[in-house]
């Protein structure tokens, strides 16, 4: 099966997206504008796919390109293994269940969230020494979670 160099998306407003696949793991979202394709230079894409709703007040982690409050949330968290220990098993419970009864924006969301966050909070406990057996399990449950949803979604 030949797998697409971009995927697309139709958002609010009419405005038409797309993901265009430059490598394995290399992307670009871009929006089509007068007739072109340019850079989501706005983040108007993941906006509409992480959930963040045009109609939160402006301090809510929700609100639209409001990602700074959940970047001081995490950089928080590094600061304490422990934390970061119950904060990973709370992911790979949520993302285990998500598919019960989240929407389809909330799961993308979710998934970025995971793929953007997790990483510094796993290395955390891959250099403790009280939790860095945690470390491979938690990793390995929750790449395989996301790689099942994302060949899904």
């Amino acid at each position: 099966m030949k797998h697409s160099t971009s995927t697309y998306y139709l958002i609010r407003n009419r405005i038409i997206g797309r993901k265009l696949f430059k490598a394995e793991d290399e992307y670009e979202y871009q929006i089509y504008v007068n007739g072109k394709w340019v850079p989501d230079d706005k983040s108007i894409i993941l906006d509409h796919l992480f959930g963040f709703d045009p109609s939160e007040p402006a301090g809510s982690p929700y609100a639209m390109g409001n990602i700074g409050i959940m970047d001081r949330y995490y950089e928080t968290i590094l600061s304490d293994p422990k934390a970061v220990l119950v904060k990973c098993l709370d992911r790979c419970n949520n993302i285990t269940t998500m598919s019960w009864g989240l929407s389809r924006d909330r799961i993308y969301r979710t998934i970025w969230e995971t793929e953007k966050y997790y990483p510094r909070l796993l290395e955390v406990l891959k250099n403790s020494v009280e939790y860095d057996s945690a470390y491979w399990l938690l990793k390995y449950q929750m790449e395989s979670m996301l790689d099942i949803y994302k060949r899904l979604l």
